[in-house]
């Protein structure tokens, strides 16, 4: 098989979603918080530069969820 470029990748995905029905990308929370219930847990591994704190070298950045991305964390539950 063939090496893909991005672009042809791009090209497809956009293709198969439109003939499916389905959009390209998926924003709707409910859906996305399903996706992540099937996922298995991270497997924890050596800090990437992504994954890693900016100025600590090394030290692995928390995992944002809805709650602490949209600061409810520091509300009271209600």
């Amino acid at each position: 098989m063939a090496k893909l470029t991005p672009a042809q990748v791009a090209e497809w995905l956009a293709a198969s979603c439109a003939a499916q029905g389905v959009p390209v990308r998926v924003t709707d929370p409910q859906v996305l918080a399903t996706v992540a219930a099937l996922l298995p847990p991270p497997e924890a591994g050596p800090a990437t530069a992504r994954s890693a704190g900016g100025d600590r070298p090394g030290a692995a950045q928390p995992r944002q969820t809805a709650r602490t991305r949209d600061g409810l964390s520091d509300r009271a539950p209600g």
